[in-house]
């Protein structure tokens, strides 16, 4: 009977350190899902998560993939922890995709709660006239001179755009005519701008960044018929590979490594749900063809689909009144009272508990034969 590297027996799933971080992550995910909590504060866990996912992806996925591709000869080779480097891969992604799709689903509960306490995310179908004129002219005048096109071609001999660690951009596919065939660009969202922009004249009302650009991405192919514009985010890989060979000495090689870390392979494509296959296959070729340029090796093949927004952390943005802006609760009792009353029993750092206990007793019980009427 012989025995695949997915079904080892009795895993030992917290011996291993990525499934041991995903284990934290799932931790601070239920902190965010706890509704009674507020709501800001879920919304900053549900950044600490995306934040604790990219920086596993820079640091440990590229690894992970090179040594699953290096160990298929061997299936039957484990660690310690008892995976083989396979499984391990397979294991880490699958709790990755099962904490993306939590996230996504308490990113959801989190909007409707912000709804009903008037604050609202909205969508460009959702707005009126007047407030669309309002963004359009704001597009007009502050995002889109920001914005340069680049083209992402398969054609021999063209410059690959370079795609920067972790930003966002939109993907808009155009023709020059009905018969003619697609094209795509890309277009890095302004990083000088906040990702939710307010909706003019409706109060605690934003609008995503990206669902303007979308409404005006003929705008920028005047002269085309835009078919889409999808929103994807590239991480790359964190690692310093250090060449000792091109420096004098260790603390110039790091120094060297450090300069080129921007220009590290991509290991993970994050798009939205209705971007079309076709085009995520384009950017992953883009990026394929740009880490060969350099004499790297690219380890992602294939895009990673979100469902709502891609990266959460815009959400902690929201207009929602934080805690300190809410009114303190007095319950009419003070530290004193409460050390009168005996319910609080002060401590030295440099004196034993029990001998604090005892001299605070003591005082308390002096201070009530003083205040007690002598006998007669």
């Amino acid at each position: 009977m012989t025995r695949t590297d997915h079904t080892l027996p009795h895993v030992p799933e917290l011996l291993n350190a990525e499934l041991s971080l995903l284990a934290f992550q799932r931790r601070v995910l239920a902190l965010a899902e706890d509704a009674s909590m507020p709501l800001l504060e879920r919304l900053r866990f549900l950044g600490i998560v995306t934040s604790n996912i990219d920086e596993l992806y820079m640091v440990r996925m590229a690894e992970l993939r090179r040594d699953a591709v290096d160990a298929r000869e061997d299936a039957f080779t484990s660690a310690a922890h008892g995976y083989s480097p396979t499984a391990l891969l397979h294991a880490v992604e699958a709790e990755i995709a099962d904490i993306l799709a939590a996230q996504s689903a308490c990113a959801r509960v989190c909007l409707d709660d912000a709804a009903t306490l008037g604050v609202h995310l909205l969508t460009w179908d959702a707005l009126t006239g007047v407030e669309r004129e309002a963004l359009r002219t704001q597009y007009l005048e502050d995002i889109q001179p920001d914005l340069m096109p680049l083209a992402i071609t398969l054609a021999p001999g063209h410059p690959l755009p370079h795609l920067p660690h972790l930003g966002l951009f939109v993907a808009v596919e155009f023709r020059a005519s009905a018969r003619d065939r697609a094209r795509l660009a890309e277009h890095e969202l302004p990083r000088d701008m906040p990702r939710l922009l307010p909706v003019p004249n409706r109060a605690n009302a934003v609008i995503a960044i990206e669902e303007v650009l979308r409404a005006h991405a003929h705008l920028l192919h005047p002269n085309a018929i835009v078919d889409g514009a999808y929103l994807f985010r590239v991480t790359r890989g964190g690692d310093l590979p250090l060449q000792e060979d091109d420096a004098g000495d260790l603390l110039g090689a790091v120094a060297l490594a450090a300069e080129r870390r921007p220009n590290n392979p991509a290991v993970r494509v994050e798009v939205e749900r209705s971007m079309p296959a076709h085009v995520g296959a384009l950017i992953l070729d883009s990026l394929r063809r740009e880490a060969i340029g350099r004499d790297m090796e690219l380890t992602v093949d294939a895009v990673q689909v979100i469902d709502g927004l891609v990266d959460l952390r815009c959400l902690q943005s929201l207009p929602l009144p934080s805690r300190e802006d809410r009114p303190a609760r007095w319950t009419g009792r003070t530290t004193n009272s409460m050390w009168s009353r005996r319910r609080v029993t002060r401590s030295h750092p440099g004196r034993s508990r029990r001998v604090c206990a005892a001299r605070c007793w003591g005082q308390s019980t002096t201070a009530a034969d003083r205040r007690r009427p002598a006998r007669p």
